[in-house]
């Protein structure tokens, strides 16, 4: 099971644990302290952790049930390791379940734009069927209700029926379906003229903000939230603003650089510029930019239906290697009496 979303009750310290019932079914609504604290660490028994921020350890967990999981259903998770490494402290997005100190069961929230989280998580293949997903899934609503998030979008790999499931169940609706593309042609980048690539900076804010309000069609408040987190997240983000031979700029492009691969997001060509070959200047001018800081795997993603794009990677040397499909759960109209407890 891939994914996640819900609500727990949970007290102010974000610490908590649910035990497991007799029926094996894990109750969305049961607390009890089962943990022992030992200086600043706490040390899970059983149950349910909501931590300010997530500990090196934390993570090294997350990475390893990440990858049981993974080799178990043969699925891509996204996690968004870089934004779980530099979560802001005082607010609940991370939810671990535990079982005898080991962790079984991860959720998170990834705030990309003002108005709506993106969902993502799992549970061990082991532990599956007992009702610890729902419970992380309703820790995870109460805290977005908290946060004032109205709706919650849970990315499901196309592949898996036990996650399209867990969606309906909680009727969720269906919003758009994503490709994740990888560089497995190598094109030559030549001689590239007509585009400049500069790195952004924090003065440049205003200018990045515009450009992707245009290049997406997006309201400045989504604009301003993606351009922050690229602007504060270096080394591993960076933005870069695309100059055509007059000096004008014409569009955006940034990278995420983790692990030896650098993902390409936030690209965009602004309206009136288009139709003139920039885009893929753009591009090429940002793989061979990756190139020279020694990166061979570069990745992005791109909305399923959106054909000129497709086109434009494919010629790029892109292909696709997973779909993952959204749904949209409203986060004021879930009633409790909705859960199953079945995941």
């Amino acid at each position: 099971m891939m994914l996640a979303v819900n609500s727990l009750p949970y007290d102010e310290d974000k610490r908590l644990s649910a035990p497991l019932s007799r029926s094996r079914t894990a109750s969305p609504f049961t607390c009890s302290q089962d943990f022992e604290k030992k200086g600043q660490l706490v040390l899970i028994k059983h149950g349910l952790i909501i931590p300010d921020g997530m500990t090196e350890r934390q993570i090294q967990e997350v990475r390893e049930l990440a990858g049981r999981c993974a080799k178990a259903d043969s699925l891509e998770l996204k996690l968004n390791w870089g934004m779980l490494e530099h979560r802001p402290r005082g607010t609940a997005n991370d939810f671990l379940w535990y079982e005898r100190g080991k962790l079984v069961g991860f959720l998170a929230l990834y705030h990309f734009v003002p108005k709506e989280a993106e969902v993502g998580g799992m549970v061990h293949p082991d532990f599956r069927q007992r009702g610890i997903f729902s419970a992380l899934t309703e820790a995870a609503l109460q805290s977005a209700r908290k946060q004032n998030i109205p709706a919650l979008l849970f990315a499901c790999p196309r592949q898996s029926a036990s996650a399209k499931a867990f969606v309906e169940s909680r009727r969720a609706v269906y919003a758009i379906s994503d490709y994740g593309m990888k560089l497995v042609e190598q094109v030559d980048t030549g001689e590239l003229s007509g585009i400049r690539l500069a790195r952004g900076v924090k003065s440049q804010r205003q200018l990045l903000i515009r450009l992707d309000s245009l290049g997406f069609d997006s309201s400045e408040e989504e604009s301003e939230a993606l351009v922050d987190m690229t602007l504060d997240n270096p080394p591993q983000d960076t933005p870069y603003i695309a100059y055509n031979e007059e000096g004008e700029a014409v569009g955006r492009i940034s990278s995420h650089i983790r692990d030896g691969n650098a993902h390409f997001f936030c690209f965009s060509v602004v309206p009136q510029h288009r139709r003139k070959g920039y885009g893929r200047q753009i591009l090429l001018s940002a793989i061979s930019l990756a190139k020279k800081q020694g990166l061979r795997s570069m990745t992005l993603e791109v909305a399923c239906n959106n054909a000129e794009a497709l086109t434009l990677y494919h010629r790029c040397g892109f292909r696709e290697t997973y779909i993952n499909d959204y749904y949209r759960l409203d986060t004021q109209t879930f009633v409790r009496e909705e859960i199953c407890t079945g995941y």
